[in-house]
């Protein structure tokens, strides 16, 4: 490994939480009905990014993550279903952003934008294998 390597190793035995949703859009991202969400997008990422705890997130160039096309199936009639994935310090800075007033007055409109979920899903991946991995090498 290189020096570089070695510290993306170090970086992810600290982590601790990682954070995934996946999200059924309502309409298309250029939609007026989605205005409202692609407005907030900016200032809810730069909010995440500054906050305590913070780690990473998902994005491209273009600073989010709504291009990523994650899934084959998302093609045909779908509006689209967008990505957004990050790493936290602890699942308690994770929840003190989540749900602190600026994360929480925009999350409140989430059902004017995304379809409800039929079945929701939570657990526990290896983070230092999430991170490892994307990097190109793991530690096994």
């Amino acid at each position: 490994m290189e020096q570089g390597d070695t510290r993306v190793l170090r970086i992810a035995h600290a982590l601790s939480a990682c954070q995934v949703n996946i999200a059924h859009l309502r309409a298309p991202l250029e939609s007026e009905e989605l205005a409202g969400f692609v407005t907030a997008l900016g200032p809810v990422n730069a909010s995440a990014d500054q906050a305590p705890g913070f780690v990473w997130r998902l994005q491209t160039e273009d600073g989010n993550a709504t291009s990523v096309r994650a899934f084959e199936w998302d093609v045909k009639d779908s509006a689209g279903v967008i990505v957004y994935m990050s790493v936290w310090a602890s699942i308690e800075q994770l929840a003190q952003w989540v749900y602190g007033p600026f994360h929480r007055e925009v999350l409140r409109q989430r059902r004017a934008w995304f379809e409800r979920a039929d079945r929701s899903h939570s657990g526990h991946i290896g983070v230092e294998r999430l991170v490892v991995a994307s990097v190109g090498f793991t530690t096994q």
